[in-house]
């Protein structure tokens, strides 16, 4: 028997030492030299075992088999019988056939000819008109205003969840009616605009409306003794 050499680190299954075997001793598949093929097998087998290593159950499953075909290949071939080699043929040849479509993908993965860049743009920045919002103080404002609502809030909806349908509200439309509000009266207390809200949705809904308008400049804003003015009119009314 020739002389053995293996990296045993390199195979990933039964099939990858077979093909492996098969591509370093020039086999042709159509012609399987299946003793030859088995001796070496097992051989590979013996040394995995005198290092220590695990002898997975497929190495095991596929040593049985090829020691199957081998005892049938001694066999005279009955006529329209198939040739106990091919199936093992087929099934290293289409194991190759994965292994160098894996290779070029893996090699495409780090090639730079089929990928395309785009370089970074500055996102252009949103204008507003306004930059003078106190922050700290709507945030407070808010936050008050949410601490009144829930002192009078009614029972939780739980208690009536079978019942009682939970009104949906709209931003858009609380935009809309905080510019009616606006058009009828220019300047009014921040807290004013929130007069009859009975519910948390219509809260956010509402500030989150007044935040819309002075981000856009559509409203003003004024600070007087830890209160919050608003200012209809774009700020035109702010000397009125």
């Amino acid at each position: 028997m020739a002389s053995l050499e293996f990296k045993l680190s390199v195979f990933e299954g039964p099939l990858d030492l077979l093909l492996h075997l098969v591509q370093k001793h020039k086999i042709d598949l159509s012609d399987i030299p299946i003793g030859l093929i088995t001796e070496q097998y097992l051989a590979y087998l013996e040394k995995m075992t005198q290092m220590d290593m695990e002898v997975t159950a497929e190495f095991l499953a596929m040593a049985s088999h090829l020691l199957y075909i081998k005892s049938r290949a001694l066999l005279p071939i009955q006529e329209e019988e198939e040739d106990p080699r091919e199936e093992i043929a087929d099934r290293i040849r289409l194991y190759q056939e994965a292994k160098e479509a894996a290779q070029k993908l893996e090699e495409r993965q780090f090639s730079t000819i089929d990928n395309y860049f785009k370089l970074p743009e500055r996102l252009p920045d949103v204008p507003i008109e306004n930059d003078r919002i106190p922050v700290d103080l709507l945030v407070k404002t808010f936050i008050l205003l949410e601490e009144r609502l829930e002192e009078k809030a009614p029972p939780p909806l739980s208690a009536f969840r079978e019942i009682v349908h939970v009104p949906q509200v709209s931003l858009s439309e609380k935009i809309q009616h905080v510019r009616l509000m606006f058009q009828k009266k220019k300047r009014q207390v921040l807290t004013d605009v929130f007069h009859g809200i009975t519910t948390k949705n219509e809260l956010i809904a509402t500030f989150l409306a007044v935040l819309h308008l002075v981000s856009h400049g559509e409203l003003c804003i004024e600070e007087q003794e830890e209160e919050i003015i608003l200012l209809g009119g774009k700020g035109h009314d702010r000397e009125a």
